[in-house]
């Protein structure tokens, strides 16, 4: 037999038994079963993660979330998965961490970013929320003079070695998960400010609605928003018809909705009822 072929069905022959030892050791339904439950408990999980705890392949446990990607049972991201937000409420168990928000659609944020950031111009005094989408945004600001007012650890600390911008980092109580800062200082803080542009992220738009996983943190986006000339909605395609905890804002509030160019044209023609959709 040439040697070629020998090594193919060799190496064939073992993946094919590694397969057999992993299905009898634990079915597929269970599996994913599994998986759904890690997911719940973690937040994000990772390929080399799950494949550990459940003693299988890395290849089997990708083909399984493909399968229930598939089924809309988990949300792809990079490395590994998510359960998704259901659009009549939020399936997430617990609030996920600025790090791992930063690991979910990053090109689809950073684009977001970009697009957001143009509407800055000499002078401006902006508010900048902390989701991870307007962090993004951090790095395009124009290198011009303006004034950054700030609830945001991450952003503050971007920005802490620029010399064209004069920061303002609201005071609070420090969420170390979101790396905010938040309550009732920090709101009657924006209450004396003056701002020309607010921008803001959320997990979810659903009809006319902006939400949050968070009422503390919701409260003061809406603070801020209130207090700004012209207020921006920066979020990716996917927050697009779901529905989280808090809703904290009405689209209609917003001079303009900034997102990728995913979004569908029946979304676009939706949500246009109630702002400007820029996409491009």
């Amino acid at each position: 037999m040439d040697k070629h072929f020998q090594t193919f069905f060799i190496s064939y022959g073992i993946n094919l038994c590694q397969a057999i030892r992993e299905e009898a050791f634990m079915l597929k339904i269970e599996r994913h079963e599994a998986i759904i439950n890690l997911c719940s408990h973690s937040g994000i999980i990772t390929v080399a993660d799950v494949s550990q705890k459940l003693g299988v392949s890395e290849m089997t446990i990708r083909r399984d979330f493909q399968e229930l990607a598939n089924l809309g049972k988990i949300i792809r991201v990079h490395g590994g998965a998510r359960l998704p937000i259901n659009p009549r409420g939020t399936s997430l168990k617990r609030e996920l961490r600025h790090e791992e928000k930063l690991q979910i659609n990053p090109a689809k944020k950073e684009y977001c970013a970009q697009l957001a950031a143009k509407f800055i111009v000499p002078g401006d005094t902006i508010f900048l929320g902390g989701g991870t989408t307007i962090n993004y945004m951090v790095n395009y600001l124009p290198s011009v003079k303006i004034r950054v007012v700030t609830n945001s650890i991450p952003v503050f600390t971007s920005l802490s070695k620029s010399n064209a911008t004069e920061l303002h980092l609201i005071g609070g109580i420090y969420r170390s998960a979101t790396g905010v800062l938040t309550g009732s200082i920090a709101e009657k803080s924006l209450q004396t400010l003056g701002v020309d542009k607010a921008f803001v992220g959320t997990t979810g738009v659903f009809n006319f609605e902006v939400f949050g996983s968070n009422a503390e943190i919701g409260s003061l986006l809406r603070a801020a928003l209130n207090r700004a000339e012209q207020r921006f909605l920066v979020a990716d395609s996917s927050k697009i018809n779901q529905r989280d905890f808090y809703s904290f804002y009405r689209l209609n509030d917003f001079n303009a909705l900034i997102t990728d160019a995913e979004i569908s044209q029946q979304q676009i023609d939706d949500l246009s009822f109630y702002t400007s959709i820029i996409y491009k």
